[in-house]
């Protein structure tokens, strides 16, 4: 099971490699399961800006096994403006089910981390594991419990909020904390999708991811 520190529970063991044909396996982690949530209140820039990179790992083949899963943490409708919506298949699915856990911030979120149904299922993301924020999202990973001990940014409107959940804010685009990844506000929500792809899938899919973005182009 890609990307986690400390014990590996059974549920990540997908195969066994014996000892003998160790050297013979490719060094690289492959078929990370990543789950970005909506919410109501969320900003719509926040989700997209950090998903289309991430999505480009399958899409631009560096990992074609890797999944991306849009779900809800309210319902199957929960951002709705201007004659719009985003529908999702499902609604608080057991996060022991996804490697990469990525949290938007918006409007919603504040509200959101004070709803004990809503933490309480943050909180089962496995704690081993990478969680991701943009903007105010890092206060719901931080009502989860993940922010305790560690660097964070969210919006600067916010800031302040940061340290009610044991972090250290900090005046930063992108904090990388090994687990733990937050990100400024909403313009920083490419900045963190290219920096997840950078740490799980290298430099040069997070160079060839970013200037397709620009330039439109398959290079």
């Amino acid at each position: 099971m890609p990307h986690i520190h400390g014990p590996v529970p059974r549920d990540a063991i997908r195969d066994v490699v014996p000892l003998a044909d160790f050297g013979d396996q490719p060094d690289l982690v492959t078929g990370t399961r990543f789950a970005v949530v909506s919410f109501p209140g969320l900003t719509l820039l926040d989700l997209v800006g950090v998903y289309d990179p991430i999505a480009r790992i399958a899409a631009m083949g560096f990992d074609p096994s890797s999944s991306v899963a849009i779900i809800g943490a309210a319902s199957h409708e929960d951002w709705q403006a201007d004659g719009a919506a985003l529908r999702v298949s499902r609604v608080r699915p057991d996060l022991s089910e996804f490697d990469v856990l990525v949290v938007p911030g918006g409007p919603g979120a504040s509200a959101l981390a004070s709803d004990e149904t809503i933490v309480r299922w943050l909180a089962g993301f496995p704690v081993n594991r990478l969680a991701v924020s943009v903007c105010t999202g890092s206060l719901l990973l931080g009502a989860a419990g993940r922010l305790a001990g560690r660097r964070a940014t969210t919006h600067p409107s916010m800031m302040s909020e940061l340290a009610r959940y044991g972090a250290t804010p900090c005046d930063e685009r992108v904090v990388d904390q090994g687990q733990l990844i937050t990100g400024g506000g909403v313009t920083c929500a490419i900045d963190v999708g290219l920096h997840v792809v950078r740490r799980l899938a290298g430099d040069g899919a997070a160079e060839r991811i970013a200037a397709q973005m620009m330039h439109n182009t398959r290079t």
